[in-house]
């Protein structure tokens, strides 16, 4: 398929495995190659069809174009690999050309990922909590464990600068083993208290997870009964049929299982069906205009009804003022999450909250 579609004068040849290199010389080499990229993604747009079997096939290209004489072929050649790993990282099926930004984005990502190796072994990591309300009572029901990074050398880092480099580089599996010891022995000296803690991808594509989970719980005593996973909707359509057994395999430790940041995505109620969740969390781009958008209101509504008629129950995020409690609860949520109530604080900070919120209805 890829020789057919070559360009005059072009070579191809491959690199190995699943990796292809195109070379094209001359000054107007830049429209056929892109032109040839393209024509690979137009075809794999399509099933491809192989022993009455429908296969979906994707690609992620790079291209990178240098004057030959100030260029060695291996750099130009390591440019395209880059390129192409960006195409990967965002999102594959796409084309990118390389610039010298992927350089210094990739030197950023190193640092980071050098900075997260160390900051493991240094202690420089730590865990804070958002409370999880029960919608009517108002008493906190739960907290949701989260990763900061607060005693960086060169200063606090946010998660959405490097839980993705976390998880491109393995050092998501270390990094959540922390996240999920660290908060099992805070919140086992608060009795009655439940755990909601966050799976990435590739943690939930680790075959050792239900071991590292099992683990986790004996050494640090926290009750099974009270701790319940979070995961996303990336694995479950990557790999199905694991996931479905990974959900199941936790469930049968006794841990609850919560698929989170419903309503983006792909989410459907197909999801809700086939893996079992014991809740779901309405995403904060739903939940959190239902003051302002009928239809994201009218959808939270329907998602509640459609949980309540399979036994799940629902929280929702990003609840910021008095009207989205108000509607939420009138939809039916039966759990409430977000800065209305507080901001992601530590144990301490949070138990305070939650004695001062008591006290509060005690005299109301």
């Amino acid at each position: 398929m890829l020789k057919s579609k070559l360009p005059p004068g072009a070579m191809l040849a491959r690199m190995g495995g699943d990796e292809f290199a195109m070379v094209l010389t001359g000054s107007e080499a830049m429209k056929p190659s892109l032109d040839f990229a393209q024509s690979v993604l137009d075809f794999f747009a399509r099933p491809v069809h192989i022993d009455e079997r429908s296969l979906q096939v994707g690609a992620s290209i790079g291209v990178a174009t240098a004057d030959i004489k100030a260029v060695r072929s291996e750099e130009l050649f390591r440019r395209a690999d880059m390129a192409m790993y960006e195409s990967k990282s965002a999102g594959k099926n796409r084309i990118t050309l390389y610039d010298a930004t992927l350089d210094a984005e990739r030197l950023r990502k190193t640092e980071i990922e050098d900075g997260i190796r160390k900051g493991l072994e240094n202690d420089e990591f730590d865990v804070v909590y958002q409370p999880i309300v029960e919608a009517r009572s108002g008493v906190i029901s739960s907290v949701e464990a989260l990763v900061r990074w607060p005693r960086r050398p060169e200063g606090a880092m946010m998660p959405d600068q490097f839980i993705d480099v976390a998880e491109c580089s393995g050092l998501i599996h270390p990094l959540g083993q922390f996240v999920l010891r660290k908060a099992c022995l805070d919140l086992g000296a608060v009795p009655g208290l439940r755990l909601s803690v966050n799976l990435s991808p590739a943690q939930f594509r680790d075959p050792e997870l239900e071991a590292k989970v099992a683990k986790t719980l004996e050494e640090t005593g926290f009750p099974v009964e009270r701790l319940e996973l979070e995961v996303t909707e990336g694995y479950l359509i990557e790999n199905p049929a694991r996931a479905v057994a990974a959900i199941a395999n936790l469930k049968a430790l006794g841990v609850s299982m919560a698929l989170d940041d419903f309503g983006t995505g792909y989410s459907s109620i197909g999801y809700l069906r086939r893996y079992a969740f014991d809740k779901i969390k309405i995403d904060k781009s739903l939940a959190g205009t239902v003051d302002r958008d009928p239809q994201a209101a009218a959808l939270v509504a329907g998602t509640v009804a459609i949980a309540q008629a399979l036994h799940i129950s629902v929280t929702a995020e990003g609840v910021e003022t008095e009207d989205h409690v108000r509607l939420l609860k009138l939809a039916g949520c039966q759990y409430l999450q977000g800065f209305y109530y507080s901001r992601p604080k530590p144990l301490a900070e949070v138990l305070e909250w939650c004695e001062k919120a008591s006290a509060d209805k005690l005299t109301a």
